[in-house]
């Protein structure tokens, strides 16, 4: 009784009436994490749209050396789950990280098929929800590919505790999606102007 009260507050405070309406409301659950709380794993199976509704939540991609990519941040009220349940690919893109304490609402796949399948705001909300990570995605690759690739590499640092390890320079270039000679370039450089440290297979920023 206490979640189904808390489930119609946040309803009813992000006014999604509409897209959930009340014959679905006992299929609604709501779940807390704690801050660096893994979310959602990166190539498993995911059978829940959920609703950010409280809290933030990092988005990252792996790499080949088991380092992270920061793809985006969600903040209250964003949906995730919606690509892949529109596109019907049942295993989860990314990492999603908590990095505070984080409230989600939560509604199985299942559901959403059986119950809301001609709801025409349901749609409407998954369009617009879809729209907007197009948008901010576009975003961040001409972002990308506008920045300097030695902009590009310290602010990977930044994000890695100033130091990163790599498979292989090949493998390097493939991740920032740059050609190696210019990858090589680029680090000679930064170690010339004394910015990194570079090892055989790590580089380090110069504090």
């Amino acid at each position: 009784m206490k979640e189904i009260i808390e489930i119609k507050y946040y309803i009813d405070k992000y006014k999604l009436g509409d897209i959930l309406p009340p014959e679905i409301m006992t299929y609604i659950s709501i779940k807390t994490y704690k801050k660096n709380s893994l979310i959602l794993e990166a190539d498993k199976t995911i059978e829940n749209l959920y609703f950010l509704l409280e809290g933030r939540i990092e988005v990252n991609s792996i790499l080949e050396n088991g380092k992270h990519i920061i793809i985006d941040e969600l903040l209250p009220f964003s949906v995730f789950g919606d690509i892949e349940y529109v596109a019907g690919i049942y295993d989860t893109l990314q990492n999603l990280i908590s990095k505070e304490q984080t409230k989600v609402l939560s509604v199985p796949f299942s559901v959403l098929d059986s119950k809301l399948s001609n709801n025409v705001h349901f749609w409407k909300k998954m369009a617009i929800e879809s729209a907007d990570k197009l948008i901010r995605t576009n975003y961040s690759v001409l972002k990308r590919l506008n920045n300097k690739l030695e902009d590009i590499i310290i602010d990977l640092l930044a994000e890695n505790n100033d130091e990163f390890t790599f498979v292989s320079l090949d493998a390097f270039s493939k991740n920032l999606n740059v050609s190696y000679r210019n990858l090589t370039r680029v680090l000679k450089k930064l170690t010339d102007d004394n910015i990194i440290i570079k090892e055989k297979n790590k580089i380090k920023l110069i504090k």
